[in-house]
């Protein structure tokens, strides 16, 4: 299991276990699905998107809203319900993480796809 905490910036931080590979592809495919999946919602007269889970191989991704503006992406193993992730979030994730000072880098969603050579 692991948690991946996505700043209103875009800024990846992970809150929860250890995640291989580009933490800024990761967060920046993330926020693009939940971009589209707003728009879908609001073309559709919802007027916010909830939690949204999705199977992914042998394992399944939650991505929940988080205050303030933030997303939580949270891999775990099938069968969790996403009240289930959500209360534990509650207990083990902080939502007012403090800023930390990082180099300033803009990635594209052009850019950060062509990372892995997409």
């Amino acid at each position: 299991m692991n948690a991946l905490l996505i700043h209103p910036d875009g800024r990846p931080e992970v809150v929860f276990g250890q995640i291989d590979g580009d933490l800024t592809t990761l967060a920046v495919l993330t926020q693009s699905a939940l971009s589209a999946l707003e728009a879908a919602a609001i073309q559709s007269g919802e007027s916010s998107m909830g939690s949204l889970q999705l199977q992914h191989e042998d394992c399944c991704i939650t991505i929940l809203p988080l205050p303030p503006e933030c997303w939580l992406r949270v891999q775990h193993e099938s069968g969790v319900s996403v009240a289930q992730v959500r209360a534990w979030a509650e207990q083990n994730v902080p939502t007012h993480t403090p800023i930390k000072p990082t180099i300033s880098r803009i990635t594209s969603l052009a850019d950060a796809l062509n990372i892995n050579g997409l």
